[in-house]
């Protein structure tokens, strides 16, 4: 009897171990898994779908602001502001870079001062500021009236020119035959100075240009006979023909050692005396 009962006792507790086991094998299986998530196209072809996973990638691309070239376009006759002391017209300025910009030329400046000193800001008739970026050919005058009321040009009494950081161009012959000048101040974003802008300024002793410079067209500075001293910067990537021909007192020339193999065609004949130091123009 005793063993019967044995016998009935652990066959009731193998019985209860495989019921146990039945639970955490279900208990197991019900647990909650962790996904990742990736975002997929599908693509159908004919009647099959695909399903393609894709990837969008942008791709910038940054310009340095002083590799932008600039191209102007002027907008409308030129005009008085309230001031008749200057005239302006309205330009678009389009950039190598894409930039489309309004702005202004000053294309005459009416003075008999001594220092010619232009604005870099023109203020419309409703506040609004339009940036000079160009300044024109021929803009020095001494405009009077006659008793007739004929308009009559005099020469200048202009000594020093001043011109305004806003000032991306100085335009072809903007100063030639100025012969009175004998001092200009470059504003620093001036990038190209035009044809014969500053041919004849036979009083100006020493040339400075802006670290902004990029291009000097030809004959730019033609026969400036009393220049002693030229720095052209390094950022300065063209010199055209003749931009410093008939310079014949010059004594000391800085210039990018790009620059070396065309010096006679920038400057024709150079006095003997003269130091020329080439920088790396990087």
């Amino acid at each position: 009897m005793k063993k019967i009962l044995a016998i009935i006792v652990a066959t009731a507790m193998l019985l209860l171990l495989v019921a146990c086991n039945n639970s955490t094998q279900t208990e197991t299986t019900n647990n909650p898994t962790t996904e990742v998530t990736t975002q997929k196209e599908t693509t159908t072809s004919g009647t099959n779908p695909t399903t393609e996973e894709t990837t969008t990638e942008e791709e910038t691309t940054t310009i340095d602001p002083k590799d932008v070239t600039y191209t102007f376009e002027v907008v409308g006759n030129p005009f008085y502001p309230d001031s008749t002391l200057y005239k302006i017209a309205y330009v678009t300025r389009k950039g190598s870079d894409g930039s489309v910009d309004q702005g202004c030329i000053i294309v005459e400046w009416n003075t008999d001062a001594e220092t010619a000193e232009f604005i870099d800001v023109y203020v419309d008739h409703v506040g609004t500021e339009i940036p000079v970026y160009a300044i024109g050919k021929g803009v020095l005058v001494n405009k009077t009236t006659d008793g007739n009321g004929k308009v009559v040009l005099n020469p200048v009494n202009v000594k020093t020119v001043i011109i305004p950081d806003s000032v991306i161009e100085i335009r072809d012959g903007a100063f030639d035959m100025m012969s009175g000048i004998e001092s200009i101040q470059f504003g620093n974003g001036v990038r190209n100075i035009g044809k014969f802008a500053f041919e004849g300024l036979h009083r100006i002793s020493e040339i400075n240009l802006p670290e902004s410079l990029l291009t000097i067209q030809e004959s730019a500075f033609f026969g400036c006979t009393s220049v002693k001293t030229l720095v052209i910067p390094d950022s300065v990537i063209e010199i055209g023909e003749g931009a410093f021909l008939g310079c014949r007192s010059l004594e000391s020339i800085s210039i990018p050692e790009r620059f070396k193999d065309s010096m006679d065609v920038i400057f024709g004949v150079l006095p003997s005396n003269v130091t020329i130091t080439y920088t790396s123009g990087e």
